[in-house]
């Protein structure tokens, strides 16, 4: 990342625990290349232990503070976990990771209005949704079935 952001509260136990949160992002912020990317981008990897961004907690990251303090990074990051086929844009990942993609995506274009990357995760997720739907029939949850209609 380009710079390290800090954060100073008049809670020494706030502070702490952002400080190693930052750190966290910060040691785990690599160039890494996505299957959209001509070249590798800085991106999070999903820990020191992992060679590559993972869908939710890309999400999470964007959505929680990385498009504030970085949005080109947050950007890379969301664009890395994405795949491209015949049938367009995916979202990479289990299909309940792809739902939680769209959250940080949503956040990072709240954040940004970076139009073209909203209309690149458009797609997305309409075409993960479309492929979640044709995987799995029905959805249960506790003790009603939820049917899920994707319009457009």
């Amino acid at each position: 990342m380009n710079f390290r952001p800090t954060i100073r509260s008049d809670n020494p136990l706030i502070d702490s625990v952002c400080s190693i949160a930052i750190d966290n992002i910060w040691k785990n912020t690599r160039p890494w290349q996505g299957e959209l990317s001509e070249c590798a981008t800085d991106c999070i990897l999903a820990g020191a232990d992992y060679s590559s961004p993972w869908t939710r907690d890309t999400s999470l990251n964007t959505w929680f503070a990385v498009t504030a303090f970085n949005p080109t990074v947050a950007r890379n990051t969301l664009r890395a976990v994405l795949t491209s086929d015949d049938n367009g844009l995916k979202i990479g990942g289990q299909y309940w990771d792809a739902i939680n993609w769209v959250t940080g995506a949503w956040q990072y274009y709240l954040y940004t209005h970076d139009e073209p990357f909203l209309k690149e995760a458009y797609e997305a997720a309409v075409n993960s949704v479309r492929l979640g739907l044709s995987t799995i029939s029905l959805w249960q949850t506790g003790c009603s079935l939820v049917r899920v209609v994707v319009v457009g």
